[in-house]
């Protein structure tokens, strides 16, 4: 009987969420906690932040952010060349501030950090999801910003293989990449990726 009270409010819960959303209250969504894509952890004065960047996203960015839909542009078609993937934007920072900015360029931690962001992800990163199947990271995108940010951003991707699309959930893990800082976890629900408005521009 417990079991049909839960299943009966989780197929409520679903129910209730909004399929498709406009600009500013998708990114609401987004940007939103309470919707399990976005996390972030304090350990010290260092911040590791890890949100999913949905598909639509993806392909607004490709359009350039535009408020309107561009005209004659196959929205869906740009879409699919992206679901082969799941991406994730992790980004470190120290008091707001990027956190290769709090360190001189001299030292080698600098030079071991870029290289590690920048080329060595898939040793440090990865998913395991609740059938404890391990996903490796698939590629990743270091974004250089030379100080002009709160944080230093890497842009992980991984394949949405039948492993993930048919768990529950799973944990994005962050070995140690140089920091003195022991593996972090930060788990994710299937289901908050599945049911994800799409973004509907005016």
């Amino acid at each position: 009987m417990r079991l049909k009270v839960l299943l009966f409010l989780c197929i409520c819960v679903y129910a209730c969420q909004p399929k498709t959303l406009k600009k500013e209250a998708w990114l609401s969504y987004l940007n939103d906690p309470e919707n399990g894509l976005i996390h972030s952890k304090q350990i010290g004065d260092i911040t590791i932040g890890l949100q999913y960047k949905p598909w639509d996203a993806l392909v607004w960015q490709e359009l350039g952010f535009p408020d309107e839909m561009p005209p004659n542009t196959n929205w869906e078609e740009l879409k699919a060349k992206y679901e082969q993937q799941l991406y994730f934007n992790l980004s470190f920072s120290y008091l707001q501030y990027e956190l290769l900015r709090t360190i001189n360029p001299g030292d080698p931690a600098y030079y071991e950090l870029v290289q590690n962001l920048s080329f060595r992800m898939g040793d440090f990163a990865g998913l395991i999801t609740n059938k404890q199947d391990t996903i490796p990271v698939m590629d990743a995108q270091f974004f250089r910003t030379f100080g002009s940010s709160q944080s230093n951003d890497v842009l992980v991707l991984f394949k949405n293989s039948d492993k993930l699309k048919n768990c529950d959930s799973f944990d994005f893990y962050l070995k140690d990449i140089g920091l003195g800082i022991p593996t972090q976890r930060f788990q994710i629900s299937t289901s908050s990726i599945n049911h994800f408005p799409d973004l509907i521009l005016n």
